[in-house]
């Protein structure tokens, strides 16, 4: 893992620039004054490496933003809204959130340090947000004195940076790690040297069709309002089953007809399309594509799953109608057991709320995620020296891009930047073993759900909230036990993970993908102007790749406007069920098509 040096900048309202720095072991600490002696600095002497804590949200985009104003060509990884690696005048930036995803504050335990905070004297917050004197940054441009004190914290931020990539170094060492860029590709390439584990080997067509069987975590909203209750968590359910969980191995094989049939009947550890009839069970155990959401209706439907969740439908009474294709393998077995068994204990004599602890604890999650990979990428150029362009040619038509062409797809209005199409096939991309340890979790989370019953308030992925007082078995904190969190009251639920609750006489609100008050979640409606748009989104604006978030959001009030409630409907029971949801015939194709 290649550091040469750090750096950091610190802004006011977002986008103004106030004070950069940098770090490196034999140079320091370096102050800079603007984006251009910033990017100076880096750019000086070519085939450095430099990182930033979530630099590919923010600290890369001025930087990069300067060098495409100077007409640098720069290509870089994209991963969602992420930029994670920048290529480009001669140097290269790396994002070092996604090898320790904490906060910075809450990373620097490693080290034995806390992050320096702002001065409330010299930068009061005004803002009633819980921002930490940032709304004061503004007093930086007419105040020397808080310029000072700005400055500081931003060379303590690079310094502690540079210091906590080495330590995550020494923990790799000592844990023997294979280190890599981010913590998914550090946990893969660990377990597949150890563990001796096989390339993933998949034909995209192949890929494509077992893509179908992996759905994610399950969120159900049962009860949308409960005045009280308890809330449980499953101990580690991701690394749970990769440490239980009997995967497939060796050869897989196709099948159709009758054979798949019989395949599915013999216990054959597969992944099956099949038409299903679930009957009219209080919690149905299988979930289906939608065009526009995962449902876990009653009634007849077709979809695919895994072997493991369609045969724990079965025992529950649902009836498999005919099978039309399977995709099996002649054996399967327990892979990742001594290896997350170790993280594990090293995990608990960290202390699970350390900052070490939180740190293993992704590293074993983070292979799940890692199997799910797609080996269909992205990547971006700007300046690039030549542009591919779609000839209308199979695949394609004269009236539709299919993207396999290769062809690429201009981001900006200038035609400087461009999404470059990737297929680059992955030795962790084994989608059949992440679809059977997701669907373990969901089987683990539904024998959780099901033992509340009507007691049942809400639950998301490896969680249950409910209003009775049997809680589900087995009940601790070892690996794959259900543990008590808190008691909670007062819990709203507006959608799928849009929820508050009081407990410990604090209110808090969860809400996924924004940050808001819980007077916001109250008045349904949030303005976000908190952080920058993301690099794809400020490219199709045009004016700059670093600009200021300035979005509304109307929170979801399907509950009051139709009756919908994630995956239920609002049945006539006076005690507010959401449930049952009848598939609907004319959705029957769209879902197995998704």
């Amino acid at each position: 893992m290649k550091v040469d040096g750090t750096f950091d900048i610190e802004c006011a309202e977002w986008t103004r620039f106030v004070v950069g720095s940098t770090y490196e072991r034999d140079g320091g600490i370096r102050i800079h004054t603007s984006i251009a002696d910033l990017t100076d600095h880096l750019t000086r002497r070519p085939g450095l490496t430099w990182w930033a804590h979530c630099g590919g949200v923010y600290d890369f985009l001025p930087v990069i933003e300067e060098q495409r104003r100077r007409g640098v060509p720069m290509s870089g990884d994209q991963s969602g809204s992420r930029i994670s690696r920048v290529l480009g005048g001669g140097v290269v930036l790396r994002d070092s959130y996604p090898l320790i995803p904490l906060e910075l504050w809450k990373a620097v335990e490693l080290i034995g340090e806390s992050q320096m905070e702002f001065d409330s004297t010299l930068m009061p917050c005004t803002c009633m947000e819980p921002c930490g004197g940032y709304c004061a940054m503004p007093r930086a441009f007419r105040s020397r004195k808080v310029w000072s004190h700005v400055a500081e914290r931003c060379a303590s931020d690079a310094r502690q940076l540079y210091f906590l990539l080495r330590r995550i170094e020494e923990i790799g060492s000592a844990l023997d790690l294979d280190m890599r860029g981010t913590i998914g590709g550090t946990a893969w390439a660990t377990a597949r040297a150890r563990l001796g584990l096989p390339d993933a080997k998949h034909s995209p067509s192949d890929w494509r069709r077992l893509r179908r069987a992996y759905y994610g975590g399950r969120v159900a909203i049962v009860r949308p309002v409960a005045r009280q209750g308890r809330h449980y968590d499953i101990s580690s359910c991701y690394p749970h089953a990769l440490a239980t969980v009997a995967l497939p191995s060796g050869y897989p094989e196709s099948r159709s007809g009758s054979a798949a049939r019989r395949a599915l009947e013999s216990d054959s550890c597969g992944v099956f399309s099949a038409t299903v009839t679930v009957p009219d069970l209080f919690i149905p155990p299988l979930p289906v594509r939608e065009p526009k959401r995962i449902v876990y209706p009653v009634g007849t439907f077709r979809g695919t799953w895994t072997g493991l969740e369609l045969r724990a439908a079965m025992e529950r009474g649902v009836k498999v109608n005919d099978v039309r294709w399977a995709i099996v393998w002649p054996s399967s077995g327990i892979r990742f057991r001594s290896l997350i068994l170790e993280w594990w204990e090293a995990r608990k004599r960290a202390g699970k709320d350390s900052a070490l602890g939180a740190w293993l604890r992704l590293l074993q999650n983070s292979i799940t995620g890692k199997l799910a990979e797609n080996p269909s990428k992205r990547a971006v150029q700007i300046y690039p020296k030549g542009i591919r362009f779609c000839e209308a040619k199979a695949p394609c038509t004269r009236f539709r891009c299919t993207g396999s062409c290769g062809a690429y797809t201009q981001m900006d209005q200038w035609g400087q930047i461009w999404s470059v199409p990737i297929h680059r096939p992955s030795s962790c991309s084994h989608i059949e073993w992440a679809a059977h340890l997701t669907s373990a979790a969901r089987i683990q989370l539904l024998e959780g759900m099901e033992s509340q019953g009507a007691n049942l308030v809400y639950s998301d992925t490896d969680s249950v909230w409910t209003i009775g007082n049997r809680a589900p078995s087995p009940l601790g904190d070892n690996l794959g036990d259900w543990e008590y969190k808190s008691d909670f009251s007062d819990f709203e639920c507006a959608a799928p993970r849009q929820y508050r609750y009081t407990t410990l006489g604090k209110r808090t609100v969860k809400t996924a993908g924004i940050t808001i008050s819980s007077a916001e979640y109250g008045r349904r409606f949030a303005r976000n102007d908190r952080g920058v748009l993301s690099f794809s989104e400020a490219a199709a604006v045009g004016r700059g790749l670093f600009q200021r978030r300035n979005q509304n959001w109307n929170l979801s009030d399907r509950g009051t406007r139709d009756g919908f409630y994630g995956d239920r409907r609002m049945s006539d029971s006076k005690l507010g069920y959401t449930y049952p949801l009848r598939y609907r015939d004319g959705e029957q194709k769209n879902s197995d098509e998704a």
